[in-house]
């Protein structure tokens, strides 16, 4: 028999993005150089740099690395309020649902109270 909560993490796990993905989402767009697939090969993109062009390499590097420190702040909040809504709606239906419950069982018992009552 499977076990449903380890269903549940597998499929949670599914959706979400790999850490490297993230990485790669953010990173693309301020320095290619940095992304998971390129940043492996820089030796050899870079094998005949002098040594000033290595040193400008490092500070736009030392800039991007900033740049995506604040890029993933904002998507690590945005992830946050969206997780956050989900959970309120969902919170909500349930005790929606609940509420609907509860309502239907007073009615019942008050429907049994009337009827000895008359009884």
């Amino acid at each position: 028999m499977t076990d449903p909560q380890n269903e549940q993490t597998e499929k949670s796990d599914q959706s979400m993005p790999t850490g490297e993905e993230v990485h790669d989402a953010l990173m693309a767009p301020i320095e290619e150089d940095l992304t998971t697939g390129n940043v492996m090969r820089l030796h050899e993109k870079y094998a005949n740099e002098t040594p000033e062009q290595t040193k400008e390499r490092a500070g736009r590097y030392k800039k991007a690395l900033e740049k995506y420190d604040s890029a993933f702040e904002q998507w690590v909040q945005g992830v946050d309020r969206k997780v956050d809504a989900y959970k309120t709606a969902v919170f909500a239906r349930a005790e929606m649902q609940s509420g609907q419950k509860d309502r239907e069982e007073i009615d019942r018992l008050n429907s049994q109270l009337s009827q000895s009552d008359a009884q």
